[in-house]
């Protein structure tokens, strides 16, 4: 590979969100996190649509790459209440879902794709990651 094609890369349209996601793995202490498919209890999908999840002590990630309604498993960070909130890797924008108990199972339905889409939930470029952050008490 060549410089100049290094550099054609960088342009392509991937490029932009992966450094979006980049900033947000930078700001969820990475290097303490690890794999752990366990935290989907069901809709763990297949191939290009395989929902991945990687946690810390006190916070997780869950790549939801076509939208759906994946059950995630709680209580595998610590703390009795999460913050959950969506991370949109178009913008780099964050919103706060709310706050839950850190037990049981539960669905988090991912929002539209876009403002004017908000009725578009599932498919190519309705991909979110679901931000999982222990709540002090």
């Amino acid at each position: 590979m060549t410089y100049s094609d290094r550099q054609t890369g960088m342009d392509l349209p991937g490029a932009f969100p992966m450094a979006i996601l980049k900033k947000l793995f930078e700001s969820q202490s990475m290097y303490e996190m690890v794999p752990d498919q366990s935290m989907i209890a069901s809709g763990q999908g297949h191939c290009a649509n395989n929902v991945a999840a990687i946690r810390g002590k006190a916070n997780a990630c869950i790549y939801i790459p076509s939208g759906g309604k994946p059950i995630i498993k709680m209580g595998l960070i610590s703390g009795k209440k999460v913050t959950a909130s969506w991370f949109d890797p178009r913008t780099g924008e964050t919103t706060l879902i709310g706050e839950f108990d850190n037990t049981g199972e539960r669905i988090f339905n991912v929002p539209g794709m876009s403002k004017e889409l908000t009725w578009l939930k599932s498919g190519r470029g309705c991909d979110w990651v679901l931000v999982l952050e222990s709540k002090s008490l």
